[in-house]
């Protein structure tokens, strides 16, 4: 098997989506809100960038936890 990479991000995500099926089931996340605004661009890095600000935004209010008396 030969692969070689895909600059255009949701032309490999079914593949993508087939593969983390396979070890995570029905746990797969859906496509990143960023991918799913690019359609046929071209991915860069500063794409990456964006999808890891993303996610380590949605971490931090995850574990955002009220101190009493501190708003």
């Amino acid at each position: 098997v030969e692969y070689c990479p895909c600059v255009i991000a949701n032309d490999c995500w079914n593949l993508l989506m087939e593969f983390m099926q396979s070890f995570m089931g029905n746990h797969a996340p859906g496509i990143p809100s960023l991918l799913g605004s690019k359609h046929d661009s071209i991915y860069s890095p500063a794409d990456t960038v964006l999808q890891y600000m993303e996610l380590f935004n949605k971490i931090r209010k995850q574990q955002q936890v009220p101190v009493a008396g501190i708003r």
